[in-house]
């Protein structure tokens, strides 16, 4: 018999250069982000619910406006300079967006796919430690937004107290890794040059 013993450790993630540059501020409008294109509720929901201008990425429309939402077309330099000054996000709930958008000190509004269990689950952490909220993409009303909007604040405060760049942390562990083959179970490791 082998028994195999095997220690883990939960890092925060590790985010992309082009990420880590940008320097964040607010100028008022909002980045969505749905892949599932389908549902023009959400579309609906933002032309009732905010006066802010809406910057939409993900559906099958590229381009063009209603009212203040604004359909763009794939451009990772442009979504990120949107990202980088947005008042918060909405978006399903995967795990690279809501990462990023952490790191920038962004609220999120996660309207994850049911069919989808990590967009839930990331949905869910994402309200239990005070991120932002989670919505039911079939139900949305406009009084959700207002409700979210006025707990900004707070949830820019729960934010501020994370940590949301392993890059060091999990390079150092790989490393190591690599060179004993074991994993430290705590503390931080240096990486050899």
């Amino acid at each position: 018999m082998i028994i195999c013993r095997y220690h883990a450790r939960v890092v925060p993630p590790i985010l992309r250069e082009s990420v880590l540059r940008l320097n964040p501020r607010d100028d008022g409008h909002v980045v969505v982000y749905q892949s599932n294109s389908t549902h023009r509720k959400l579309v609906d929901f933002l032309l009732q619910a905010t006066d802010r201008s809406c910057y939409v990425f993900g559906y099958d429309r590229t381009e063009g406006r209603e009212g203040n939402v604004i359909f763009m077309k794939k451009s990772e330099e442009g979504f990120l300079k949107l990202l980088e000054g947005c008042s918060y996000v909405i978006q399903g709930g995967g795990h690279t967006l809501m990462t990023e958008a952490l790191h920038l000190g962004k609220p999120i509004l996660s309207l994850p796919l049911k069919a989808m269990v990590e967009q839930c689950f990331n949905a869910l952490y994402l309200e239990r430690l005070n991120y932002g909220m989670q919505a039911d993409m079939m139900t949305l009303e406009p009084a959700l937004l207002r409700r979210f909007e006025e707990r900004l604040p707070e949830f820019r405060a729960s934010i501020a107290r994370g940590h949301f760049c392993g890059n060091d942390l999990v390079f150092g562990l790989v490393d190591t890794f690599i060179r004993t083959g074991t994993l430290p179970v705590s503390g931080t490791p240096k990486v050899v040059e």
